[in-house]
């Protein structure tokens, strides 16, 4: 089920070339949990990206949430991304 009046805004920094936005919609299967969540991006980046857009040179994720007070409550993903993670997620080798 989408979750009316919720969005996702994606920035994906990579390795050896320049970063991606995305702007996603979302549903309660995709915020089951982390891994579902971090899953569909990579999907999604990678549909509109193709080829260039391999996860392996993924070495960064930036997570804007577009939702009310009462969906991050809801949701664990959710709130666990905002509050826990500070909507960064880190791979590979990337240096601060």
């Amino acid at each position: 089920m989408l979750l009316e009046n919720t969005r996702l805004d994606v920035i994906a920094t990579y390795k050896s070339m320049t970063q991606a936005f995305i702007n996603l919609t979302v549903t309660e299967s995709i915020v089951e949990n982390e891994d579902t969540l971090l899953d569909y991006i990579e999907f999604s980046l990678q549909e509109i990206g193709g080829a260039e857009h391999k996860d392996d040179s993924l070495i960064k994720l930036s997570l804007c949430w577009q939702c009310s007070q009462d969906t991050i409550e809801k949701y664990k993903t959710i709130k666990d991304s905002i509050e826990k993670k500070k909507g960064k997620y880190y791979f590979g080798e990337y240096d601060i």
